[in-house]
């Protein structure tokens, strides 16, 4: 018998038809906003975070009333 993968899966536990094809209007079209998969993973893309990458920590700007 043999193990068959899981299906690709939303965090919602929705299974997803394909991870590597978007919902697009025509072949060459735009992707399409409908496509909650793909948005999902832009939205968990965006939110890693790269230690190469962290902004430094900025001192604070002098008060405007002191001189």
């Amino acid at each position: 018998m043999r193990d068959q993968p899981k299906p690709t899966t939303t965090d919602a536990g929705i299974p997803v038809e394909s991870d590597e094809h978007s919902l697009t209007v025509g072949p060459d079209g735009p992707i399409l906003l409908q496509d909650h998969y793909l948005i999902e993973q832009i939205a968990q893309f965006n939110r890693e975070r790269v230690p190469e990458r962290q902004p430094h920590a900025r001192a604070a700007a002098p008060l405007a009333g002191s001189r």
